[in-house]
């Protein structure tokens, strides 16, 4: 299992936004708006795990999925692929 570090990003017009961090975030971290801000950093095993902990550190309730493969733990490789195909290194 990875564990895998999440940034929490917060915009000038306090718009948030979740992601990988280090180069894992890099393609998610361009749309990004100028001068947004790191405002928490976590690490998560799992998609469901790192939605929970976002929603509880934004206190927007309890985070629930229907999809059984958000709770299946983060497979680096894939991630790591996915990115490398997308043009962006890791």
């Amino acid at each position: 299992m990875a564990k895998i570090k999440h940034d929490i990003w917060n915009n000038p017009e306090d718009l948030p936004m979740l992601c990988f961090s280090d180069e894992l975030g890099a393609e998610s971290r361009t749309l990004l708006e100028p001068n947004s801000k790191i405002i928490h950093s976590f690490y998560a095993e799992s998609h469901f795990e790192a939605m929970t902990i976002y929603y509880e550190y934004m206190n927007w309730g309890v985070y629930e999925t229907e999809f059984e493969v958000d709770r299946e733990p983060y497979n680096l490789d894939d991630i790591k692929k996915r990115n490398a195909n997308n043009g962006y290194k890791s």
